[in-house]
């Protein structure tokens, strides 16, 4: 709106509305405009900004290294404490009667451990993040595949569960600041 229609814009909106405590100004309507788009007109001190901040990081942190973590361990578990055999048979025997190949099932639930122990520990330091949770979805969407062929829908939820903290983590990435793609981000690193 051009500068005289924004005048008359609040000349008329003082004519019909004014004297009643509505009285419209240009410092009224730059604050609605600022709401309205979201903007915070109360903007805190700095150093709450600070702590607000140093939070986010921290929490960011705090689950991607635990998510990490629980994703490496899976993997861990399953092949350096003797249950990779009991794992690959049992996980397999499960996707008898399914529409999907035992060879298929039984060949990904293989190299499976490995993956999440890889994806893990990148996870877990803050490594090639973005790549690392991109993969991880991915990983998420086979698992989900094969878990809702065979109809277990307990294990879809709790699969779910981990698709949603990946995603979460992807989607505030820019929170990601106590890593490894943080430290070899600096200019010194």
């Amino acid at each position: 709106m051009s500068a005289p229609g924004f005048c008359f814009a609040i000349t008329s909106w003082n004519r019909v509305y004014g004297g009643k405590g509505n009285e419209m100004s240009v410092a009224n309507v730059q604050r609605m405009a600022a709401n309205f788009a979201g903007a915070r007109t109360d903007v805190a001190s700095p150093a709450a900004s600070r702590e607000a901040a140093s939070g986010r990081l921290l929490g960011y942190a705090v689950l991607r290294a635990c998510l990490g973590f629980a994703f490496m361990m899976h993997g861990v578990a399953r092949i350096f404490f003797g249950h990779f055999h009991p794992y690959l048979t049992e996980y397999t025997n499960r996707f008898v009667g399914s529409p999907l190949p035992l060879v298929v099932a039984r060949d990904f639930l293989a190299v499976l451990p490995f993956v999440e122990a890889a994806l893990g520990f990148l996870l877990l330091i803050g490594m090639a993040t973005l790549y690392t949770l991109c993969f991880c979805g991915f990983i998420m969407l086979c698992l989900l595949f094969g878990t809702c062929l065979r109809q277990d829908w307990n294990g879809a939820q709790t699969q779910l569960i981990y698709t949603f903290l990946f995603a979460y983590l992807l989607m505030n990435l820019e929170w990601n600041g106590w890593s490894v793609d943080e430290y070899r981000a600096r200019p010194n690193g």
